[in-house]
């Protein structure tokens, strides 16, 4: 990076810790005053100030909408936001695959799973999460991520010529596949399924 890029993402990193700590010292302030009316009512409204504050602080002040990651996109020359980008996307597949894994263990003590359907189904997943090519617009629930696994494994049963799992096990899959219905147009939006 030129120092004149590192010169603006320095002042947009500045600029957004201020934001935040305005926001803090904002339901600080907020919070002094219910203090004073010594008003048990006022733990839930407190939480409320201070949830949001701390998700952030927990996700990054620096991610989505935040100044650095404005300005990181306008001072970048083509090349560099080229080479973000294939980073951003190798990070969110290596998400992706150890969310995976974890839908894969849960799945395996609920549905009886062998260690020999674990792998085929490891190796089917990891398949999709190499096909994917762009990251998602915002941060994605746990169920997000299930609802792919779910749809994805439900179609290896249809595309594969023997089928990973057996009739039992498929029926499972196919009933969760059904209730998962109501997330996959937002899954199509995100262009994580087709």
């Amino acid at each position: 990076m030129t120092e004149g890029q590192k010169d603006a993402l320095r002042l947009a990193r500045h600029g957004d810790i201020k934001r935040f700590f305005d926001r803090v010292n904002k339901a600080r302030e907020t919070f002094l005053n219910m203090e004073q009316d010594n008003d048990n009512r006022n733990i839930n409204e407190a939480y409320q100030l201070a949830s949001p504050l701390q998700q952030e602080l927990t996700q990054g002040i620096f991610g989505d909408g935040s100044l650095v990651q404005k300005v990181t996109r306008y001072v970048m020359t083509e090349e560099q936001a080229t080479e973000l980008e294939e980073r951003e996307i190798e990070q969110f597949r290596a998400l992706f695959s150890a969310q995976a894994s974890l839908f894969l263990a849960t799945l395996g003590r609920s549905m009886a799973l062998t260690a020999k359907q674990q792998r085929q189904l490891q190796g089917h997943l990891k398949k999709r999460i190499e096909q994917i090519q762009k990251t998602p617009s915002g941060k994605l629930h746990v169920s997000f991520y299930q609802t792919v696994f779910i749809k994805w494994i439900a179609e290896s049963q249809e595309e594969e010529a023997t089928s990973i799992l057996d009739p039992e096990q498929t029926k499972v899959i196919e009933n969760l596949a059904e209730n998962a219905r109501a997330a996959l147009p937002m899954l199509k939006k995100e262009g994580l399924i087709q």
